[in-house]
């Protein structure tokens, strides 16, 4: 019970950490597109600003590379959740694709 419960914890922790990057990648995207409106309506030639374009789309970049990070972390903290036995608990309600059945040589019992 105990591991389960830290789990959940988690769990919890992992979705928050993942919806605020999510938030923050699209409120970045926002930014990046009021900068390029502004100066538009400002009509000021696109040399103005354009270091600090490039900075906030690398930002973005970056961000993306943290995302990833992050996503590969939540599959390892799949495999521990596995290990530690809790692999019939689910820790939260999002949508996810599919995962493959391993293949091999192993099969279920009466197949």
């Amino acid at each position: 019970m105990q591991r389960k419960i830290i789990g959940v914890r988690v769990a919890q922790e992992l979705f928050a950490v993942e919806t605020a990057v999510e938030t923050t990648y699209g409120a970045m995207a926002q930014f990046a597109g009021l900068l390029a409106n502004a100066r538009t309506e400002a009509n000021l030639s696109a040399v103005y600003g354009q270091e600090v374009m490039e900075d906030v789309n690398a930002a973005m970049a970056h961000l993306l590379q943290a995302r990833r990070a992050l996503v590969k972390a939540h599959g390892g903290l799949a495999e521990v959740r596995d290990q530690v036995g809790l692999r019939q608990v689910a820790f939260g309600v999002q949508d996810k694709p599919e995962v493959e059945p391993p293949r091999g040589r192993l099969r279920a019992v009466g197949e």
